[in-house]
């Protein structure tokens, strides 16, 4: 997959149009499911950024 800019909002009718780009199909349900998983693993992440670096 190519690098996509920070800036750019993600919906689950966008991450079916990648994946499909992609050969991977998916429900708008299954996307769905995936994009509240990204929000939390993104959540998560910087979290945890931000307490290793004392801010």
């Amino acid at each position: 997959m190519e690098k996509v800019s920070q800036n750019i909002r993600i919906t689950p009718e966008k991450i079916v149009k990648m994946l499909q780009m992609e050969g991977v199909i998916l429900s708008e349900e299954e996307a769905t499911q995936l994009w509240v998983f990204l929000k939390k693993i993104a959540r998560i992440t910087v979290t945890k950024y931000l307490e290793r670096n004392g801010s």
